[in-house]
């Protein structure tokens, strides 16, 4: 039995005919055209493929918009939190992790010099903490870093974690032991400031 079908204009065509092999080049050049004017085919669960590809499927670039979801949600976290955040550093300024989580949450949310601003009135209520101290030289520059924790140690002569921090912050070997020298000053019995002044030294040796 003949099986024929009918093309839009009407005419009817058999398979194996000329006209039946001229559609078949027909489509065969459409799907080469779409490959050239089209090569980035959406495929199932998000995912995209070059059609040409062998054994290699790329994925769809998620990140810019996981991105715009992550700022979304830490603006919607700082609208949430700030008033209250901002209510605990009011009714109790002495309070150093209410300043810590203030500044923090302003850092989120990608507004660092709010966030430096808060830290430095915290370090102000609060020159006995020395979290808050260390956190602000954090969030600061490595210039105004050195400069913040030059303050503390006025305040706090024997933080050790002070010291370290403010060794950790110089480039030159020298300046670093001129640091833990003056650290050593304050607090002689400081197993880790030793160990630090040791290990310069060791490190000069080698």
């Amino acid at each position: 039995m003949e099986v024929t079908h009918a093309t839009s204009t009407g005419t009817k065509v058999t398979p194996g005919s000329a006209t039946a092999v001229g559609m078949a080049t027909d489509f065969t050049q459409l799907g080469q055209a779409r490959e050239r004017h089209f090569p980035f085919v959406s495929t199932a669960w998000g995912l995209r493929r070059w059609p040409n590809e062998r054994r290699s499927t790329r994925l769809f670039d998620f990140s810019h918009l996981n991105r715009c979801r992550q700022l979304q949600h830490r603006r919607r976290r700082h609208q949430q939190s700030s008033p209250s955040l901002k209510n605990v550093i009011e009714s109790n300024p002495k309070h150093a992790p209410g300043w810590i989580a203030a500044a923090g949450l302003e850092e989120a949310a990608g507004k660092i010099l709010a966030a430096r601003k808060l830290i430095t009135s915290g370090c102000k209520a609060c020159s006995d903490n020395e979290d808050i101290w260390l956190e602000s030289a954090r969030l600061h520059d490595k210039t105004s870093a050195k400069a913040i924790l030059a303050e503390a140690v006025r305040f706090l002569p024997e933080s050790v974690r002070i010291w370290l921090y403010a060794a950790k912050l110089e480039q030159d070997a020298e300046a670093k032991k001129s640091v833990l020298r003056k650290g050593l000053e304050y607090v002689p019995n400081s197993v880790q400031l030793w160990k630090a002044a040791v290990d310069l030294e060791d490190d000069e040796n080698d």
